[in-house]
């Protein structure tokens, strides 16, 4: 017999502590089960500005995408993620007080019925993959620092590294992007978690881990999320958007 596949969500943002604006932005399409989550960078307004103008404009090109008749997920994510950023760069010289303005972008793309989801990143926003209690990070963040733990050259104590927190791309910025996808399986009661680094850099990986386990409503837990960031200094805005697959899923072998 055959039944709808549930998908649940829930998110929530908050400028934090040092703002008094906040950067973040996020989009969720329940039409696509697509989920977007920006972080703009920028002076004044700008990276506002930027993040919106990526959610928005990734959205569009994908439902544009997945009106067609032969829908290739991952070449429309990665073709909407290249002409949005040529889009940004284009509207930050053309107004002077976008100068500058840029973004990340993380999304997930879930497609329940063939037990499979998406997941498209530029910058440091991530997304996590909660299973079987075991919270997996699924995305590596495109700073300067990670590129120089990947290639094995990070010095012994990294937190005192002066590029710890600077995006080696980003939608909008100079040059090329160079977008990471990839394709994971889906389980029934998995959770996939997309946030901004205000959640990240505040808490401790442990004490996500516990909040997304808990036995509450999706919504309840990304406000915990950010109520969390902010009780730990709250440095930044945070955003957390959290996703779930409730019923059985139709087809897919969960490997």
């Amino acid at each position: 017999m055959e039944h709808a596949i549930t998908i649940n969500s829930g998110a929530a943002t908050d400028s934090g502590y040092n703002y008094d604006h906040n950067e973040d932005s996020f989009l969720v399409l329940r039409n696509l089960n697509l989920f977007l989550l920006a972080d703009g960078v920028g002076g004044a307004q700008a990276g506002e500005v930027a993040s919106k103008m990526a959610v928005e404009s990734v959205a569009d090109e994908v439902q544009r995408f997945a009106s067609g008749s032969q829908l290739v997920p991952d070449k429309a994510l990665k073709k909407a993620l290249i002409k949005t950023h040529f889009h940004i760069q284009t509207a930050s010289s053309e107004i002077p007080a976008h100068l500058g303005m840029a973004t990340t972008i993380v999304i997930c793309w879930l497609f329940p019925e063939k037990g499979i989801f998406w997941v498209a990143h530029v910058g440091d926003s991530r997304a996590y993959l909660l299973r079987d209690g075991v919270l997996q990070q699924l995305t590596e963040d495109h700073t300067i620092l990670n590129q120089i733990r990947l290639a094995n050259m990070l010095p012994d104590d990294s937190s005192l590294w002066p590029a710890r927190n600077i995006l080696s791309q980003t939608l909008g910025g100079k040059g090329l992007i160079s977008p990471e996808l990839r394709v994971h399986d889906l389980r029934t009661a998995d959770r996939i978690l997309l946030c901004s680094d205000g959640i990240t850099d505040m808490i401790p990986e442990e004490e996500s881990l516990e909040i997304i386990c808990q036995d509450e409503s999706l919504q309840t837990i990304c406000k915990q999320l950010v109520e969390t960031a902010n009780l730990h200094g709250g440095k930044d805005n945070s955003t957390a958007v959290l996703i779930e697959v409730v019923s059985p899923l139709l087809t897919g072998n969960g490997g």
